[in-house]
Order: structure tokens, then sequence, then C-alpha cells
């Protein structure tokens, strides 16, 4: 695992991984190239370098293969890396050793479908729960939340973060008693609806070619007309009309037009609150984005800035006047 090659300071790494950003790049003193790429597997993945016989693999190997590796585990930088000596493809191997993923996820449906039967009282936002979940359950607990370096990017990651939201959202609603309780809680079960449709997970969280096209929102809206369409509620009903206009814009940076009314609002902020701790979190946990030698991370590009993760030092204690009295 990448997780037991990252604890050792050095020794052999072999196994199975999944190869991903293979670069090929010229020596500097001598004719040829080596291989720089990432390994991972569902514990995280690391750098490797292949210094002799790069050129051979040009033919055949490719991103997102899964290949056996005989390697030395070394430092660069003060960051573990793995010097590869031989690579091959893989001929058996299980996908689910190359995907993170939480706990089984059989208790968040568990709670999902109590809210739908004893806690959501509208009823089209009833009707909206029941052929959400019984059309889309099975995908909607492998999905993940994001892909790459972003929140929730792991099988599992919607629901686990749809569930987050449900829950901030009965706490919102139990303080705000303006706001409607249902169309809160249904605004944040479908609002990222399309990411079922805009990632893949087989070996590697990938996007689809509709996720790159189109953006979760828009794709978003259309699943969930389809849904209603299938229910028969008028395009014109008022809940209707409302949980569009929250999947629409639920990103007041990236949506068609600013939210319009407070569950909108709310959806929106219960949103960004959950995605910004769970990245930050996540961040702040890998190895490869601490600064050695300081109490912060690396600069990170996505959100512009560096995260404050301090050292624990032991309390040092001074005995000396103690032991001089007992002289």
């Amino acid at each position: 695992m990448i997780k037991d090659i990252k604890m050792k300071a050095s020794g052999l790494a072999t196994g199975k991984y999944l190869i991903s950003k293979i670069e090929y790049k010229t020596f500097t003193n001598k004719p040829g190239n080596f291989l720089s790429c990432e390994l991972t597997d569902r514990s995280g993945s690391i750098k490797a370098v292949m210094w002799e016989g790069a050129d051979h693999c040009k033919s055949w190997l490719t991103s997102k293969m899964v290949v056996d590796i005989v390697g030395e585990i070394n430092y660069y930088k003060d960051i573990p890396q793995v010097q590869l000596k031989s690579i091959s493809l893989a001929n058996t191997y299980d996908t689910k050793d190359f995907l993170p993923t939480i706990e089984p996820v059989g208790k968040i449906t568990a709670y999902f479908e109590e809210l739908a039967l004893t806690e959501i009282k509208d009823i089209i936002c009833k009707k909206i729960w029941d052929a959400f979940l019984s059309t889309y359950k099975d995908k909607f607990c492998l999905c993940p939340g994001g892909v790459g370096d972003v929140h929730h990017a792991y099988i599992g990651g919607l629901i686990d973060h749809t569930c987050i939201m449900v829950r901030l959202a009965e706490e919102v609603a139990k303080n705000h008693y303006g706001l409607d309780k249902d169309l809160l809680k249904t605004g944040c079960l479908v609002h990222d609806i399309a990411k079922m449709r805009c990632y893949h997970w087989d070996t590697a969280i990938e996007m689809s070619d509709d996720g790159r096209l189109l953006h979760h929102t828009v794709i978003g809206y259309q699943m969930f007309m389809d849904i209603t369409d299938m229910l028969k509620i008028p395009r014109s009903n008022p809940t209707l009309i409302k949980l569009g206009h929250i999947i629409a814009n639920h990103h007041e940076d990236e949506g068609i037009k600013n939210t319009a009314f407070p569950e909108a609002n709310a959806v929106g902020l219960i949103d960004n609150l959950n995605a910004q701790i769970n990245f930050s979190m996540g961040y702040c946990s890998k190895e490869e984005n601490r600064d050695p030698g300081s109490n912060w991370t690396k600069y990170c590009h996505l959100t512009g800035r560096q995260y404050f993760i301090p050292k624990i030092e032991p309390i040092k204690i001074d005995l000396t006047p103690i032991l001089d009295g007992i002289s």
C-alpha cells in the first residue's frame, strides 16, 4: 500500500498500482529519456521515477493502467518517492484496491429512507425523495463527490457530502423558523444529482465527457426535470421551480442566476461550508502537501493559501531548581 511505502525511509517497493501523470523527460547530460509518473492505490499516491529503460515503456504504457512494479524507496527534497527498477502490465487485480472509499454507507441510506418516510411532509418534496432514492440509490451510494483534489473525491463521497448537508440543513431550519425545512432538505438532496453522470469510477475517478462539456448544474437541472416529468408534476409548480433554481444556481460564482430566495441561499452556503472543510482537512492530511520544517502546508493553488498545521512540541520543564533544592 502507498501509505506503507511513505512510512519507510528506504527499502523495497513492490505491488500493483494504478499509474497516472505519465511524463517522459529528456536527460540534460546524456541521450535518452527518463519516466516521471505517479503511483496510486486507495490509500494515496506517490511520485515515481524510472531512470533506466524508460524508452522501452513508451510503446505500451499509458495513464490509468494497473501495473506491477519493483522499485526502491528514497527521498527527493524530503518527500518520499519510488525509483522504479521494473514495471509490467498487471494481469489480475481488484479495482477496489485503487479507489479511496468511505466506510459502508448502509447507515446513510437508511437515514435518507427514514427521512423520506417520516420527516418530509410536503407532498411534492416527498414524491421527489421517493423517486430519487428508488431510481438512483445504488449509483448514489458509489458516486464520488469530486475528482482530483476537489472535495469528497472518493467512492461514496457524494452521499457522504449530501448526508452532512441535510444534517446541517436540519440545524439551520431549527434556528431560522421562517425557512421551509422540506424545501431546504430536498434542495440539499438533489443539488449535485448530476455528479452521477459527470464522473466515471472504475480504476480511477475521472470526469465523463458530459462532465467536461457541461457544468454539473446544467446536467443536474436536466436530470431533475426528467424525474419530475416522470412524476407528472407540472413545471409551473412553485416547489418544482424553486428546486430547479437551487440545482442550477447553488454555486453563486458559476450559476446561471444569483440565488433568489432564502432556502436557495442556504443550500449554497451549506454546500460551500462542507466542501471547504472537507477539502482543507484532506489537503492538510497529505504528507506531500506539508512544507518540511515549518508549521505550514505548501501553497495551495486551488484555494490560494497555505494552511496552518503546527507541530506539537513536547513540554520542556527545567528541573534544575527542584534538584538543587533536594541536594
